[in-house]
């Protein structure tokens, strides 16, 4: 079975880091307590899009009268 299902694309937590524009070791930290959820296959870690794209939103605020 092929997943096409851009949501479903697994990014390495060094693509993470990039996209959050975070050290690679916090990234771990993130998905150790958490806050990013993240996939275990074998020994690597990855995150799903939709994960982050969660995290980020999570997170945004939004100023008024600026």
């Amino acid at each position: 079975m092929m997943v096409e299902n851009a949501a479903y694309r697994l990014l390495r937590p060094e693509e993470v880091a990039r996209m959050l524009g975070l050290s690679k070791p916090r990234i771990y930290q993130l998905a150790e307590s958490r806050e990013i959820p993240s996939v275990r296959i074998g020994k690597s870690v990855r995150f799903m899009v939709d994960d982050v794209d969660h995290f980020i939103n999570s997170r945004r605020r939004v100023y008024e009268g600026q």
